[in-house]
């Protein structure tokens, strides 16, 4: 696990860290403009994919693959621009077509609990390529800019080590019983967190 400034830094780091210039990845189309920005300023191509209410579609995801990208990019939950909500059968027909594929899933739940749709990931199905990014700037306040990302501990080490070098000192990886306060939807329990202070009146 590894906590960041929240998810499109998430992304960007995760972007950064595992793309080289030029790298195709595949994104849905419509998707989040910021998203854009993070994938050209890692100096990728994207490859669009078009989704309709239920999500990616699974045909256009083939096509796109297809070409070899590096990465498929896409929002798992509620959709940020849309609002479409990837359905349980749409994510089993995107894990088939990413079958018999090496690319790598990043997954980038942006809304977090401020979505009516529960959590839902490929990476159980396929554990040694997803990149999971779950955000709670939105669900726990705009100020508090967080974000925790989950991925194989070899492409969690990847990720953080740039950062570590660069600035010497950042979010490092973090237990999984650390995080696990912050996973709960009992909103109660992430108003009530007083994180290290240990005020009562919390932040």
């Amino acid at each position: 696990w590894l906590a960041t400034n929240g998810g499109y830094d998430a992304v960007h780091v995760t972007l950064q860290a595992l793309l080289t210039p030029g790298a195709l990845v595949a994104v849905e189309d419509p998707t989040a403009m910021r998203l854009l920005d993070l994938l050209d300023a890692a100096g990728a191509t994207p490859l669009p994919v078009a989704c309709d209410a239920e999500g990616p579609l699974p045909d256009e995801l083939a096509a796109a693959l297809a070409r070899r990208p590096a990465a498929f990019l896409f929002q798992p939950r509620t959709h940020a621009v849309t609002g479409h909500i990837v359905t349980a059968a749409r994510m089993a027909a995107l894990e088939q077509a990413l079958h018999g594929h090496d690319t790598l899933v990043i997954e980038d739940d942006g809304l977090g609990d401020l979505s009516a749709a529960p959590p839902a990931s490929l990476g159980a199905a396929m554990p040694g390529r997803v990149v999971h990014i779950r955000s709670f700037s939105k669900s726990l306040g705009p100020d508090l800019r967080l974000a925790v990302l989950s991925a194989p501990p070899e492409t969690a080490t990847a990720i953080l080590s740039p950062r570590v070098r660069a600035y010497g000192a950042m979010a490092s990886a973090k237990p999984a019983e650390s995080i696990a306060p912050l996973s709960e939807s009992d909103g109660a329990r992430g108003a009530d967190l007083t994180f290290a202070t240990g005020r009562p009146e919390g932040l």
